[in-house]
């Protein structure tokens, strides 16, 4: 896909067919742009026009797991990508960056090999490659002539390296730029010979060549939503390649999407601006309906004209009227944990929710959950059990029977509600899945698939007999939506029929009307009293309306452990959380099984504890439990003197391993190098097979030491430029190598050699001086050298190397010939 600057405007242009998400670049003088694609039997490197025309697979690898970097050399004309290929050992890879000639694709080289490594973000730069190594938290600087590591960046505060960029005018050369004078109303994509207009999926480009309009579906339509790029779109139904964008100014991130017929009004919920919005089909008269509120899933009744959400922080289930904004009744349903969907049924009379239930300590698994209740809150009933997490849910009201997607199995469930039987089915794919939304029709589903880009249709025959196959499984529509999380449909002619007491005026209740079973209730905003007796809402103050507070009680919010040496899991432990309240009175929950401590494994893991009082009032303690691992560089950096024998790591490259040194003719390990927490191998005992060194005095008081390995002296010397948080530092230094260590220290020139004593007292001085400035250059070089932490803005026709711990893009300081930029997902 390709957008605008800020991205208001999108556009696909590709169908990447990939396991995971694609990496891509663009060569801006040749027009060209390259990808990577990850499936179950390949991993291939494609090219193609800026607009996805005349697409080629250059080559197809079937001995790598993936290519995690991709980067063009504009000047050379050189494609690089880091790649990882598995070994031996779960779960450590031999990472290795290739570099392929634009113009002639067999001319491929390796450039850099490394084990224990992850190759995730590139840059070249004169006659430097940059490499964001993700496993060993460091950044190789590589000399692209001898292919030998000049520089090795090591971060000290376990984070993980993904982009390394450098900004310079000599990796970003002027073009003209063929977009300058195309006045397009949406996008502008370079061709071979000049530049067209585009317009933004869902869009249609006019008779002009630069104008873009939609053109709305008016009946009998799917509603998607796209959370991340804030769309929402239509799919006619009977016509699937047909769809359109809706025109909202501002959307937000539509998570949950529901439109209601009579008034022809579109709603959703707005995650990013914690708001349910509303407005018609065209964008026109948006107004917010319920605002401050963190309304995951919202669903309408349009028989009782109300409109049900689910608050996600609350852990509640609220109901409004239609007719009136910002007034909403929380109902007096208890004891909810994570609460994903909520669909209402309005011919069945009933609200059924799925809820991801408390997670398994040391695990990602939930004790999921499907529940149900009556529309005014009323005949509470547990409907399934899983140890998985439902998500989307839908119902088939003529045949009554219930179906939910399951959001990371790639499995379709369904519960029959006259006979209480259920099951469920997987459906396939081979790609990683993430299925949120679903919907019933005419005796198929349609589930949204985030990772997969599309919507399937699957027969409700094929999922009930456990029988779904490859052929059972379609693609519905184009395959280019993105984060897609709901989708509903809508048709005039398949609109409930009936009417409650509820459907007309509110059933002359003031604010809410809920229908009953034996007729309706009137019911008033959080906070405030129905009085029968004049028919009217009356906020009431002798209400308790002190939250409870976990105090000090409640741990940090973020938390991290290492694993434990040579071991998958971390020993985790606090003290549970307690709650106090004014009543005296408070009942506290957990979302997590068990009680500390806990081994858990590499990975994040959410805990919370919710306190509520008698009065409903809620108080949450929540924090995040990171356990990472720790990784150290591979051995062979390490120093192992001349005729010494090593052994195999005890645990490879993780924490806590070690490996024993033996001096040749001993029969004993001399010493050993254990991986230590700062991510180095670190000796324990003297690094050498020597004896101790001998030392002489000669008669001008000069101590000469002995040493058993030469010190070599590099002849040239190396600029360094250390970069920090807030300043520069750029010294001249002299390399000197001890075995395979190097050693800096300021080059100094001096101008005369002494040849008095006096001069032996200055040259000790001067010495003595370059011994000090030595050790702030071997300080400085440890304090900032080694450790990535800041950032320096790239300026015009400045060179500066940008070390990153997380994705940058600054298209302010483009200067490709167009302003567009290509993102994956």
């Amino acid at each position: 896909m390709m957008g605008n600057e800020d991205l208001s405007k999108i556009k696909h242009v590709v169908a990447i067919a990939s396991n995971v998400p694609a990496i891509v670049a663009v060569h801006p003088l040749t027009r060209t742009i390259y990808w990577s694609e990850v499936t179950v039997e390949e991993v291939r490197l494609l090219q193609s026009e800026m607009d996805g025309n005349n697409i080629v697979k250059l080559h197809s690898f079937n001995t790598i797991v993936s290519i995690d970097s991709l980067i063009i050399d504009v000047n050379e004309n050189r494609v690089y990508w880091g790649e990882r290929i598995a070994t031996t050992t779960a779960g450590q890879y031999t990472a290795r960056v290739r570099s392929m000639s634009t113009t002639n694709t067999s001319d491929i080289r390796v450039e850099l090999t490394s084990s224990n490594s992850w190759f995730m973000g590139l840059s070249v730069y004169k006659d430097f490659l940059y490499v964001a190594n993700s496993r060993q938290n460091s950044i190789n600087v590589v000399n692209r002539t001898s292919g030998q590591i000049h520089t090795n960046y090591f971060h000290q505060r376990h984070v993980t390296p993904r982009t390394i960029v450098v900004y310079s005018p000599d990796v970003q050369p002027q073009a003209t730029n063929p977009c300058s004078a195309m006045q397009c109303s949406h996008l502008c994509i370079p061709t071979n010979t000049s530049a067209k207009c585009v317009c933004t999926t869902g869009y249609q480009l006019m008779a002009d060549g630069k104008s873009c309009s939609v053109e709305l579906i008016p009946d009998n339509f799917f509603l998607l939503s796209d959370s991340t790029h804030g769309k929402i779109y239509q799919v006619q139904f009977d016509i699937p390649t047909t769809f359109a964008s809706l025109p909202l100014s501002n959307a937000g991130k539509p998570h949950s999407v529901d439109y209601d017929e009579a008034t022809k009004k579109l709603y959703w919920s707005d995650s990013q601006n914690k708001r349910i919005s509303r407005s018609d089909l065209n964008g026109d008269n948006m107004e917010i309906f319920m605002d401050n509120v963190n309304a995951y899933s919202i669903a309408i009744d349009p028989i009782s004209r109300n409109l049900y959400f689910a608050d996600a922080l609350a852990d509640s289930i609220a109901v409004m009227s239609l007719d009136i904004a910002n007034v909403s009744k929380v109902l007096q349903v208890r004891g909810l944990n994570k609460v994903w969907e909520l669909h209402v049924d309005a011919k069945l009379g009933k609200i059924f929710w799925s809820d991801w239930g408390q997670q398994l300590a040391g695990t990602t698994n939930y004790l999921g959950l499907i529940e149900s209740v009556n529309l005014d809150g009323s005949d509470r009933s547990v409907l399934v059990n899983l140890t998985s997490e439902p998500h989307g849910l839908t119902t088939d009201t003529e045949g009554q029977v219930l179906y939910w997607s399951e959001a990371s199995t790639g499995k379709v469930g369904w519960y029959n509600l006259i006979t209480k039987k259920s099951g469920s089915v997987s459906l396939g794919f081979k790609k990683p899945n993430l299925m949120l939304g679903i919907e019933y029709y005419a005796g198929f589903v349609y589930v949204t698939d985030t990772n997969q880009n599309s919507l399937h249709k699957i027969p409700t025959v094929d999922i009930i007999a456990g029988n779904v196959t490859s052929t059972s499984v379609s693609v519905y529509g184009p395959a280019i939506f993105f984060d897609l999380s709901s989708v509903k449909y809508f048709s005039k002619a398949n609109l409930p029929t009936g009417s409650t007491p509820c459907s007309t005026n509110r059933g002359g209740c003031p604010q809410i009307c809920l229908p009953t079973v034996t007729g309706h209730q009137c019911e008033c905003a959080d906070h405030h009293t129905y009085i029968a007796g004049n028919n009217t809402c009356v906020p009431h103050h002798t209400k308790d309306e002190i939250r409870p507070t976990f105090g000090s009680t409640c741990p940090f919010g973020f938390q991290t452990y290492s694993l434990d040496k040579c071991s998958t899991t971390a020993f985790v432990n606090y003290t549970v959380p307690t709650a106090t309240d004014n009543s005296g009175t408070v009942v506290v929950k957990t979302t997590v099984k068990g009680t500390p401590p806990y081994l858990l494994p590499q990975g994040t893991h959410f805990f919370q504890y919710k306190a509520q009082d008698l009065s409903g009032n809620l108080a949450y303690c929540s924090f995040i439990v990171s356990v990472y691992s720790i990784t150290c560089i591979s051995p062979s950096f390490n120093t192992i003197p001349q005729g010494a024998t090593q052994s195999s790591p005890s645990c490879g490259s993780n924490y806590g391993s070690t490996i024993d040194v033996t001096c040749d003719g001993e029969a004993n390990p001399r010493f050993q190098y254990e991986c230590t927490s700062g991510r180095m191998w670190v000796a324990n005992g003297i690094v050498s097979c020597a004896k101790l060194p001998s030392t002489t005095t000669t008669a001008s008081g000069v101590t000469n030491v002995s040493v058993s390995e030469p010190i070599t002296k590099l002849e040239q010397t190396t600029k360094v430029a250390y970069i920090t948080s807030s300043f520069t530092i750029a010294t001249s230094i002299q390399p000197h190598t001890i075995g395979n260590n190097t050693f800096y220290s300021t080059a100094i020139p001096l101008s005369r050699k002494p040849s008095s004593t006096s001069g032996g007292i200055i040259a000790l001085i001067v010495i003595m001086v370059i011994l000090a400035l030595a050790a702030v250059g071997i300080f400085l070089g440890y304090r900032y050298n080694r450790t990535f932490r800041g950032v320096i803005f790239w300026k015009r026709g400045e060179d500066a190397v940008q070390l990153t711990e997380t994705n940058y893009c600054s298209p302010e300081h483009d200067t490709h010939s167009t302003s567009n930029i290509y993102v994956t997902y």
